[in-house]
């Protein structure tokens, strides 16, 4: 690890983002300097941020370019994550990482998709604006990791609402599919601030690999993530399953634009197994005997995940949003 004691502060944007938090909190618990990268300070998540030792919160935005500029200067290493389903995702993280490379930034650790997603010619929005950043940082020679992460436990904290109302959580799909690593981000945010953290030399193995695979500790399905809520919770939760169309509609309904909605529609039938309309090219099975299950051998030298889906499960986070009252 290097000495944090006299390294520059670590630039984390956006710092309210799910990985951002996880990063900025683990930093903070190593001992690092942190500049918090937050769109406005009086935001509730970024003074909950600013109490953490070590952090300090810089106002910006990625549709500003001087305000990048500006929250670069004196940065050595940065994490990079943008908001999803952004129709300016490419354009904020390749000026981002245009911006850092003319600063001299030694390192931008860049919070990916699942590499699963990441398919020449997908249809998919989420996972086409990645394959053009991976794309466009090997292209340019940027120093540049990318964290491939698996499918995050969290992603199920948009439904809780739903589950302590109904004790259902409705998804596309059945929930039986095949077992996938699945993580928990404050693994993710561990893992980057390990990579962020590290000596010069010992960051070289990873601007080598540049993608870094990220999975959480055991194989499971979404009916393993119910079954973990309902026990942790004390009450069922089953999935409720609906055709693609009306969750489809649902998301629409919710302000998601179409081809967002589809995106993530798109996802959640390729974690469970299904194969979407369109995606036939490749394979019945989508190629999944070639995704990768475990994290990168240089990630795993420094870093192991802690959280599996009943510690996920159990977590503060989860218990304040899932419990009925």
């Amino acid at each position: 690890m290097e000495d944090l004691s006299t390294a520059s502060p670590i630039l984390v944007a956006s710092a309210t983002a799910t990985t951002g938090t996880a990063t900025v909190k683990a930093l903070s618990d190593m001992g690092a300097s942190v500049r918090a990268m937050v769109r406005k300070v009086d935001d509730p998540r970024a003074v909950e941020l600013a109490k953490l030792p070590g952090v300090s919160l810089i106002e910006a935005d990625f549709d500003d370019h001087d305000s990048v500029k500006a929250m670069l200067k004196g940065i050595q290493r940065a994490l990079l994550v943008t908001g999803a389903f952004a129709y300016e995702q490419f354009e904020r993280e390749a000026f981002f990482i245009e911006a850092a490379h003319a600063e001299g930034v030694e390192c931008v650790v860049r919070i990916s998709t699942g590499s699963f997603l990441i398919k020449p010619g997908t249809k998919g929005a989420y996972g086409r604006t990645h394959h053009g950043l991976q794309a466009f940082c090997d292209v340019g020679g940027y120093p540049v990791v990318h964290l491939n992460p698996n499918w995050f436990f969290t992603n199920w904290m948009g439904s809780a609402a739903e589950a302590r109302t109904t004790g259902t959580i409705t998804q596309p799909v059945k929930g039986d599919g095949p077992p996938m690593a699945m993580i928990d981000p404050r693994d993710i945010g561990t893992a980057a601030a390990t990579i962020l953290t590290q000596t010069t030399e010992g960051l070289q193995p990873f601007l080598t690999k540049k993608y870094i695979e990220i999975h959480g500790p055991a194989m499971v399905n979404f009916a393993d993530k119910a079954a973990a809520l309902s026990k942790a919770l004390g009450y069922p939760i089953t999935i409720n399953t609906v055709p693609r169309e009306g969750f489809l509609q649902a998301l629409m309904g919710m302000g998601l634009p179409r081809v967002f909605a589809n995106s993530f529609l798109e996802t959640i039938e390729q974690v469970d197994g299904v194969v979407p309309p369109g995606y036939e090219g490749y394979g019945p099975d989508l190629g999944r005997d070639a995704w990768p299950v475990e994290s990168s051998p240089e990630l795993l030298a420094v870093w192991k995940p802690q959280y599996d889906v009943n510690a996920w499960a159990a977590s503060d986070a989860v218990q304040a949003a899932f419990k009925r009252t």
